[in-house]
């Protein structure tokens, strides 16, 4: 009876000194959780304590929260640097049981804030573009419009060249060839009138003698050829005759 009383005694020793001692030492790889901080990690092969770290660097507003771990491994008595007590606790290189090493996991990338940090440049892109175009067009439209209040008034030449203006006779007969003598009194005065042609301002009578006189002198029909050329070039002395222009060349 006193030798299995014994026996029980010490089973019941070994089961209490298994149950305060078991945690710290896990058997065949099983997971366990030690006051909710620590816990078993087969890959990792000891006792982990992690905790949140922030991301750091550029790309940090991308990342979620890393993970610090702090590993806990048994390498045998008299060969570790602590000894499992309620916590860990530092007892001085070779005297311990355990050694910490520490494993930093990055964050995983966030979609929705990678997918915010694309598009907001893009849509203040898209915006500037957008008022870029209104202002453009906005300005076009306002210089079409100035540019058609500024152009001069047509004149209608179906009137009759009698009932013609001078000014009239001149728009009619540079853009339709209607009038071209009509409102002259004689062909001295339809002469004179007055043509602009690659920004140069001179009256029917002079342009023809300035061409006979210069760019078709070595032609014998100098007066001719330089009438022919103003009226192509101004319609509206069209109905200066050659006469009226008193063109003689030199010789």
């Amino acid at each position: 009876a006193v030798c299995g009383s014994g026996r029980a005694h010490l089973a019941l020793l070994s089961e209490v000194a298994w149950s305060t001692w078991a945690p710290m030492y896990p058997r065949n790889g099983e997971i366990i959780d030690q006051r909710g901080v620590q816990v078993y990690n087969p890959e990792l092969g000891g006792l982990t304590e992690s905790e949140a770290v922030p991301p750091t660097g550029c790309g940090a507003c991308l990342q979620e929260n890393g993970t610090k771990s702090l590993i806990w491994k048994f390498v045998g008595e008299g060969h570790g640097s602590f000894s499992p007590l309620q916590s860990y606790e530092y007892v001085g290189n070779g005297h311990g049981t355990h050694e910490k090493s520490v494993i930093v996991t990055p964050g995983r990338f966030n979609l929705q804030k990678v997918i915010i940090c694309i598009s907001v440049p893009i849509c203040v892109l898209l915006a500037a573009a957008g008022i870029y175009w209104a202002v453009t067009s906005a300005g076009d439209g306002a210089g079409a419009e100035r540019s058609a209040g500024s152009s001069p008034a047509s004149f209608d030449c179906s009137i009759g060249p009698e009932h013609f203006t001078p000014e009239q006779s001149d728009w009619c007969c540079a853009n339709t060839g209607i009038g071209c003598n009509a409102g002259r009194k004689d062909a001295g005065q339809a002469c004179k009138t007055m043509c602009t042609y690659m920004g140069h301002t001179a009256d029917c009578a002079f342009r023809v003698k300035w061409g006979a006189s210069h760019r078709f002198a070595s032609d014998p029909n100098a007066c001719s050829s330089a009438l022919n050329m103003v009226v192509s070039e101004c319609p509206m002395c069209k109905a200066c005759p050659l006469a009226g222009t008193n063109c003689a060349p030199s010789r």
